[in-house]
């Protein structure tokens, strides 16, 4: 069973990426770059070494996609607090456009329930809807003290907190309750169909090993 792994470079994504690779699961990795060149550069080192330390922990070869998500990130929309739920939604989204063409099955990430705002119940609910592809989300009901003991048995925590940074797209007031019709109303004033087109068509792979 194959899963597309959505991958950050923070604590959360790379512990849930080992726990599905114990399970026996194959993974390849989808990160999505954003903010300006210094930030990319720091993002993209740390999800490259995370994923080393897998490929290390599993004795595998992995596939890294990174996706330009600054293509996203530059589209305005009026409803700026429901702007970390769409943003969610349309990184799974393109995930299931890119399943396609890996061949995943599922697609799998980090989320947590309710530890930001784009992850409570009701939000989670609305970033789901009409999804065709299962989300695996193997770190949904733990506690985080509990994901950050299992990155530091693994030796990812020093690299996950290192230069750590914020968001830099995060609205001021964040909705936790989206309604669906909004959702809508935003993705049709982004064009979404056409953004995810542009994104996958500007995917860029390649292959790391310990």
């Amino acid at each position: 069973m194959k899963a597309l792994h959505l991958i950050s470079d923070g604590i959360d994504s790379v512990v849930a990426a080992h726990i599905l690779l114990e399970k026996g699961y194959e993974l390849e990795f989808l990160h999505y770059s954003f903010g300006d060149d210094a930030l990319k550069e720091i993002m993209l080192k740390k999800v490259t070494e995370l994923i080393k330390k897998l490929s290390q922990i599993h004795n595998k070869e992995l596939k890294l996609n990174t996706i330009d998500y600054n293509i996203f990130q530059k589209k305005k929309i009026k409803n700026y607090k429901i702007h970390c739920v769409l943003c969610k939604r349309t990184m799974l989204k393109t995930a299931e456009a890119l399943s396609e063409k890996t061949n995943a099955e599922f697609i799998s990430n980090g989320d947590s329930l309710g530890q930001v705002a784009s992850q409570t119940l009701r939000n989670i609910e609305a970033i789901d809807q009409g999804m065709n592809k299962i989300i695996l989300r193997p770190l949904f009901v733990m506690d985080k003290q509990d994901i950050i003991r299992i990155s530091k048995e693994i030796g990812t925590y020093a690299i996950s907190i290192r230069n750590s940074k914020r968001c830099p797209f995060l609205p001021r007031k964040i909705s936790t309750k989206t309604r669906m019709k909004d959702i809508k109303k935003a993705e049709e004033e982004i064009g979404l169909n056409n953004l995810i087109e542009e994104m996958i068509r500007k995917n860029e792979c390649i292959t790391i090993k310990a």
